[in-house]
Formats: C-alpha cells, sequence, structure tokens
C-alpha cells in the first residue's frame, strides 16, 4: 500500500554550512523487543533513510539525571515510574542543513514506533520537551510540519526576565534570546521570538536581521562570549532587541 506520508519540506530555505542536531531519550524496558516499523501507521516520509542512530542505553545514574532539576521541572506529567526503569533508548544524530526536514520527521516515527512497544515517556532534549506515549500516538502520522511539536519559546522570572527560544538546534539553525525584558512586555517579546523560530524553522537565516546580534557556538565553553552562563544554549545563538 502506498505510504500517504509526505516529506516535510522548508518553504523559504536557505543555505548554511551549519548542522542540525537531533537527540531524544526513549525510556523503554524492553531492549530485546523486536522494531515494528508499519510506514504508513508511524510516519515514516518516503524515500530513503535518514540515518538516525538507535543505541539501547542501560545506566540508572545517567536517565536518573533528567528526573531531577529543571529539566523534570518542565515535564506536565508524573516523571516517578521512570525511576524504575534503568533503560532507554536514545535516537540521535547530527546532519547538514537541507531543504527537508527528513531525520526529524524520521525521528518523530520512531517515537511512534517506540510508544507502540509500550514506551514509559521520552524527552526532545535539544527542545526539552517530554512527550508521554499517549501524546505520540495521538499524532497523526501524515500530518503536516508543526513548528509547535519541535520549539518552544520561555522565559524565566528573575530580575532580568531571560526569554529565549528551545529547539533551533534541530534545524541548524542558531537559539534566540532576549535580556532584561520587562515584566509588561514578556508576552510581546515571546511573540517576536516565536514569529523569528517559526521563520527560521522553515529555513531562514536572518543572520543579516537589524535587530539580532550573532554568538558564537557556546558548547562546552566555561566562559562563552555572550556571557550568561556556561552551555547555556549548546548552539550559536542570537540575541534580540526588541
Amino acid at each position: 500500500m502506498e505510504n500517504p506520508t509526505q516529506l516535510w519540506t522548508r518553504p523559504f530555505y536557505q543555505p548554511s554550512a551549519q548542522r542540525s542536531f537531533l537527540f531524544w531519550v526513549v525510556w523503554l524496558d524492553k531492549p530485546d523487543a523486536e522494531l515494528f516499523i508499519d510506514p504508513k501507521r508511524h510516519g515514516f516520509p518516503p524515500g530513503d533513510s535518514a540515518g538516525l542512530d538507535l543505541d539501547v542505553i542501560e545506566d540508572a545514574e545517567w536517565l536518573g539525571s533528567f528526573l531531577q532539576g529543571p529539566i523534570a521541572n518542565m515535564a506536565h506529567f508524573s516523571l516517578e515510574p521512570l525511576g524504575q526503569c534503568p533503560r532507554a533508548v536514545l535516537i540521535r544524530g547530527h546532519f547538514p542543513d537541507s531543504a527537508d526536514l527528513r531525520a526529524l520527521q524520521t525521528g518523530m516515527a520512531f517515537l511512534k514506533v517506540y510508544a507502540d512497544l509500550g514506551a514509559l515517556a521520552a524527552i526532545d532534549l535539544v527542545a526539552t520537551r517530554w512527550w508521554q506515549p499517549a501524546e505520540i500516538q495521538a499524532l497523526a502520522p501524515d500530518r503536516p510540519f508543526d513548528p509547535h511539536e519541535h520549539l518552544s519559546v520561555v522565559s524565566e522570572r528573575s530580575e532580568e526576565h531571560f526569554c529565549n527560544t528551545r529547539g533551533l538546534a534541530k534545524f541548524a539553525r542558531p537559539e534566540l534570546f532576549v535580556r532584561k525584558v520587562p515584566v509588561d512586555r514578556i508576552q510581546e517579546v515571546a511573540d517576536g521570538l516565536w514569529t523569528f523560530a517559526k521563520e527560521m524553522a522553515n529555513g531562514k537565516l536572518l543572520l543579516n536581521h537589524p535587530q539580532l546580534k550573532l554568538w558564537p557556538d557556546d558548547t562546552d565553553q566555561d566562559n562563552p562570549a555572550h556571557g550568561i552562563a556556561p552551555s547555556m544554549f549548546r548552539n550559536a545563538s542570537l540575541e534580540f532587541s526588541p
């Protein structure tokens, strides 16, 4: 039967030398379970495989690090059952910047495969987004690309009201941020970042935008040029001056 799923593409694509980074962790206490892949049911794009790495990990300490602290606080459901599951599958890969989103679409399809196998939960580490199995299974396999699945804008309620995006590394694009956002402008600034983020996910570069300043990749940098925090984005970043 013909696969009705259409390959996700980027209508405003501008090429760059950057690489996209994808990384999901799927808690699954069935490391030897045989994968059953149905392209139509799970939403795999037509054509060649994307080349994602699938690895089983059994490291209770490493997996437990996600179940406490800021990352755990972003979950909208209880993570307690994950503490009893010392195994997970890592879905990950680096890919050249591209006019299509084959690797991202394939990764989301694998999430549906593992949800069918009984996965307990998954986290998109690049976007810091948690997924419950029911949410994954509810995604239509032939749905069009929706940036809301892959990106977010967050505001840290501190004296500086720092606002930033999460997830743009999946699109080979720098993250966006704004410092010292006035309380009464948080929503306005967040909306502006979201507009930029959607355009970049769909392929735009925006590197010459007059309100955006490019900062270099801060991965493993103790004193990154932007001066915010070590490895804040694990990516290059664009500072927005609204």
